[in-house]
């Protein structure tokens, strides 16, 4: 299911795609965290063009009401978990793109931020989940042009025989970049708790707290 559910005549907007995010028959508690968030991140900026992209249960109403776009698959596709749900990421670009969000904020469907200095930056990544010396580019959050990050998610094929997601973002990296230095002074790479990156629940089970 696709939807663009709300429509505003803006241009240059910014977008909130909420992804890496599933929910099976026994996790409708997972709906309270995604709420909380999006109320979260709109106190940061209440114009977000805000986008949701997963698979498993249905959004209820009180998701929908808050969103507006969405890409949604019944059935769990259980390929994409661990593997950074490139599937799902790049539905949700190409509706941040329709929306005319010229730069996007991906994260975590229950996460949020606690301020907007990422919003203030060219192309940001986190450092928490980055290690260039193990050929790892954090996948989890990240904020930059719409169409940059659309080929970056998009200009290789998955390759899921890799460990993860950070392995394939990093080799998707280097094929735009050609250069990882020439990456390096494009990006600005900054921790969790510099980004005021905090979720509900962390890989641990762990939360609410700094992700890592």
């Amino acid at each position: 299911i696709r939807k663009i559910l709300k429509v505003f005549p803006m241009t240059n907007n910014i977008g909130l795609l909420l992804t890496h995010f599933f929910v099976k028959e026994n996790e409708g508690y997972k709906w309270n965290w995604v709420k909380k968030s999006i109320i979260l991140n709109k106190k940061i900026n209440k114009n977000f063009q805000i986008v949701l992209s997963g698979h498993g249960q249905f959004p209820p109403k009180k998701i929908l009401d808050l969103i507006h776009g969405l890409h949604w698959e019944k059935k769990i596709r259980e390929n994409q978990i661990g593997m950074g749900h490139p599937h799902f990421v790049l539905k949700g670009f190409q509706i941040c793109k329709e929306l005319s969000c010229k730069t996007t904020l991906k994260k975590r469907a229950f996460d949020w931020i606690e301020h907007d200095k990422i919003l203030n930056l060219k192309l940001v990544f986190c450092s928490t989940n980055t290690n260039f010396k193990k050929k790892q580019l954090s996948d989890l959050i990240m904020y930059g042009d719409t169409n940059l990050l659309i080929r970056l998610w998009s200009c290789n094929e998955w390759d899921h025989n890799l460990q993860d997601g950070l392995e394939n973002l990093f080799i998707n990296m280097l094929k735009i970049y050609k250069d990882i230095n020439f990456f390096k002074k494009e990006v600005t790479l900054l921790s969790s708790r510099e980004l005021g990156w905090k979720t509900f629940y962390d890989y641990k089970g762990e939360g609410p707290k700094y992700w890592g």
